[in-house]
């Protein structure tokens, strides 16, 4: 029987020694760029995202808070500030929650928009926006339902920067606040039930 190869042997061995070739410059190449990809990563912040766990403590909690200078750049978001909130439950007591909302400021408003939940909403049952004029910080606060507040309770919020590319948003100590305090406003506020 004959071979229908169309290489013989010593070609064939060009071809490999070809191929190991291009096959070396492809790791020297990976390696390369794999360098600078972990070189552009370190330099990047690491708090772009934060997430932070609470206790469900019932009533209103203060879950993530944006400090600026000027009461202008809070309170009429000239600057443009917002990003994802998820909010998760941990299983202690009813079921596990899950809820992403939108949030985005700009002047003189802000707005929150419910894009997903698994609708039970047992635990965490409001979301607003407030500004403490006084101390030229806005909060992210919610509303804890008093029946299930055994649960621990998730904040998330990835890509987190203003419109200047900064910073915003960063997690609080899960302080409890009241519905209304003098000097603080309420910009907007999204019913999850």
């Amino acid at each position: 029987m004959e071979s229908s190869s169309k290489f013989g042997r010593g070609e064939l061995g060009s071809v490999f020694l070809c191929c190991r070739g291009l096959l070396y410059h492809f790791r020297i190449y990976l390696s390369i760029f794999s360098r600078e990809v972990n070189e552009l990563n370190s330099k990047m912040p690491r708090d772009l995202t934060f997430s932070e766990t609470y206790s469900a403590t019932p009533g209103w909690i203060r879950v993530a808070k944006y400090e600026s200078g000027s009461i202008l750049s809070i309170a009429q978001g000239n600057i443009g500030y917002g990003g994802l909130i998820i909010l998760r439950s941990v299983y202690s007591n009813k079921t596990n929650e899950f809820c992403i909302v939108s949030f985005n400021a700009g002047y003189r408003t802000s707005s929150f928009t419910q894009l997903a939940s698994n609708n039970i909403h047992s635990l965490i049952k409001k979301i607003r926006h407030t500004i403490d004029e006084n101390a030229k910080v806005s909060y992210i606060e919610l509303y804890i339902n008093a029946e299930n507040s055994f649960n621990e309770l998730n904040v998330s919020m990835p890509c987190n920067v203003d419109g200047r590319g900064l910073i915003a948003w960063k997690p609080t100590d899960g302080e409890s606040t009241e519905e209304t305090v003098e000097d603080v406003t309420v910009v907007s506020i999204l019913d999850l039930t």
